[in-house]
């Protein structure tokens, strides 16, 4: 799904991005390779706007073609919710758990 995403433009790159982003997200996506500084500005962000995290076990740049990325947010709901149904083994899902 996040392939489709990613294909669809659907998607917000980085977390200065995310913060700075005018549009409605509905899932964040984060790498488990990310920064603590990352990590800590995505969970307040969660917090706040209460918006669910997905983080991958897996470098996220090989899943949406783009290098070095870390974090990204869907911007389509019915993707998202679909992301959040299907979750595989190499995701979990985090609320405001990550620190």
């Amino acid at each position: 799904m996040l392939g489709f995403a990613v294909k669809a433009g659907k998607v917000i790159y980085g977390s200065d991005s995310l913060e700075d982003s005018r549009k409605t997200y509905y899932v964040i996506c984060m790498c488990g390779s990310a920064s603590d500084n990352a990590k800590k500005r995505i969970s307040r962000l969660s917090e706040k706007k209460h918006i669910p995290v997905i983080v991958s076990e897996k470098e996220l740049q090989y899943a949406v073609g783009r290098l070095n990325c870390k974090v990204i947010g869907v911007t389509d709901k019915q993707m998202a919710q679909a992301m959040l149904n299907n979750l595989s083994d190499n995701y979990h899902l985090n609320y405001s758990e990550v620190k």
